[in-house]
């Protein structure tokens, strides 16, 4: 397991505000050509996925159940194309 450091964000109805708070968000290494590691909270409800060319995206208001579909996905780029990507809120960390 590995442990980074997240900026936090406050939702205010479909509004998203990055703010001072740091929360650590754990991300664990995945098996996927396309990803390095996933991460998610929660309590924010952020998703963290570091891709294989290291860049690092946050989405946003991502609920428990679209995680945990996405980590027993068969395919990880599949579910991520069909479910995440474009449907929700995000922004590039690194």
């Amino acid at each position: 397991m590995i442990l980074y450091i997240n900026s936090g964000f406050t939702k205010t109805q479909n509004n998203f505000n990055i703010n001072q708070e740091v929360i650590k968000l754990k991300r664990i290494s995945v098996k996927s050509s396309m990803m390095i590691s996933v991460g998610y909270d929660p309590k924010t409800e952020i998703l963290e996925i570091e891709f294989s060319e290291k860049d690092i995206y946050e989405y946003y208001a991502v609920r428990i159940n679209i995680y945990n579909n996405f980590m027993k996905a068969s395919s990880l780029g599949k579910y991520f194309h069909k479910h995440i990507k474009n449907n929700y809120q995000f922004r590039k960390i690194r």
